[in-house]
C-alpha cells in the first residue's frame, strides 16, 4: 500500500514540475512538447511477455553503440543543445545545497540514428528529489518527456537495431525484485506530436533489470537480477529472458 501511495505522489510531484519549471517554456501550453509512456496508457495496451533464454543466447546479440556524447557550446551555468529549428539552452544541473526547487539539466548524449538529444531534468520538492528524461528531436526540435514511473527519470531508452522501437525500464528503488518496462514505437517525423507512440509495457515484482539487447525489431533480451533476503547486501541471482513484440 505505502509503495502505491508513494507512486501516485510521485507522478503528482512530476505533473507539477512539468508545469511550472521554467526552464520548460510552459510544457502544458507549448505545442512542440508531447509527453509520452503515461501508465494509464500503458494499461489499455498489451503487456510484453517473456520467454526463459540463456546468457548464449543473451551475448550473441552485437553490444550497440547507440548513443554518442557530443561536444556542446556551453558557458559555466548553461549549455547550448542545437536543433535544425531553434536552439535550446538549458541550466547546469546543480546541487543547490539541498535546497528545493528546480535544479537544472544534465546532458546524456546524442542518439545518431533516432537524430535525437537525451537529457534529464531534475528538481525537488518538500526535500524530496525527482527527475524526467526528455529526447529532443533534432530535425523537429519537439520535446518528448518520457513520463517517470516513480521519483526518477527512467533509465534512457535503447532503439531496436533498425530504430522501429525503444524500449526503456525503471527498477524501483525502494522495493526489490520490482521494475517496469516500457516499449514505444517510433514512428514518422511528418507527425511529430505522434513520433512516440506506447507500444507495450510490463510492471513485475519478480525482478529487476540489468540491461537490455536487441536482436533485431522484434526481439530483445533482458539480463535481470533478483535479490533474496536471505542474501547479502549487493548480492544479484542473475537470469535471462526473451522478448518478442507481436
Amino acid at each position: 500500500m505505502m509503495i502505491e501511495i508513494r507512486k501516485c505522489l510521485s507522478q503528482i510531484l512530476i505533473f507539477f514540475f512539468l508545469l511550472f519549471t521554467s526552464d520548460l517554456c510552459s510544457f502544458a501550453q507549448t505545442k512542440n512538447e508531447v509527453a509520452v509512456g503515461y501508465p494509464e496508457t500503458y494499461e489499455k495496451l498489451p503487456k510484453l511477455s517473456f520467454t526463459t533464454s540463456s546468457f548464449r543466447e543473451y551475448d550473441q546479440c552485437t553490444t550497440m553503440v547507440y548513443m554518442v556524447k557530443p561536444k556542446l557550446r556551453a558557458s559555466k551555468t548553461h549549455y547550448v543543445i542545437p536543433t535544425k529549428g531553434k536552439q535550446f539552452n538549458f541550466r547546469k544541473y546543480k546541487d543547490y545545497d539541498g535546497s528545493d526547487g528546480f535544479r537544472g539539466y544534465e546532458f546524456l548524449g546524442f542518439y545518431p540514428q533516432l537524430k535525437m538529444f537525451a537529457v534529464t531534468e531534475s528538481s525537488t520538492a518538500e526535500h524530496l528529489g525527482f527527475s524526467s528524461l526528455v529526447l529532443i528531436d533534432s530535425l523537429t526540435s519537439y520535446k518528448y518527456h518520457l513520463v517517470s514511473i516513480g521519483d526518477g527519470a527512467v533509465e534512457a531508452p535503447i532503439p531496436s537495431v533498425q530504430g522501429k522501437y525503444l524500449v526503456y525500464f525503471y527498477n524501483w528503488p525502494y522495493e526489490d525484485n520490482s521494475c517496469f518496462i516500457g516499449l514505444l514505437k517510433v514512428n514518422q517525423r511528418s507527425k511529430p506530436d505522434k513520433m512516440l507512440a506506447e507500444k507495450a509495457s510490463c510492471d513485475t515484482k519478480k525482478w529487476a533489470v540489468e540491461s537490455i539487447k536487441w536482436l533485431d525489431d522484434e526481439t530483445f533480451y533482458v539480463k535481470v537480477f533478483t535479490v533474496k533476503a536471505h542474501q547479502r547486501q549487493g548480492s544479484k541471482f542473475y537470469q535471462y529472458l526473451k522478448g518478442k513484440i507481436e
